[in-house]
């Protein structure tokens, strides 16, 4: 799926639980490609839609209220992640 950055642990100090160059230990920053993508995967295994169909039809109002479907809801969540 997605691999972890390449991160010298030795060049590493913690400050507050941060690192002086911005990396927060255990957290994993996606660019954009891989936010969609990541997106994309999670529609698909939730709604058997892509990523994009699911905010066409979201946008549209095709789903209703996603309260009443937890898979519509899960996906709802994530969307920053395919914008």
């Amino acid at each position: 799926m997605f691999s972890r950055p390449e991160i010298d642990d030795d060049e590493c100090v913690e400050t507050n639980g941060h690192t002086p160059n911005g990396h927060i230990p255990g957290v994993r920053f996606l660019d954009d490609e891989e936010s969609k993508a990541f997106f994309d995967q999670v529609a698909r295994r939730w709604l058997n839609i892509s990523g994009d169909e699911f905010l066409r039809a979201y946008d549209a109002g095709e789903f209703g209220d996603p309260d009443d479907d937890p898979n519509v809801m899960r996906v709802a969540m994530l969307m920053p992640f395919g914008r």
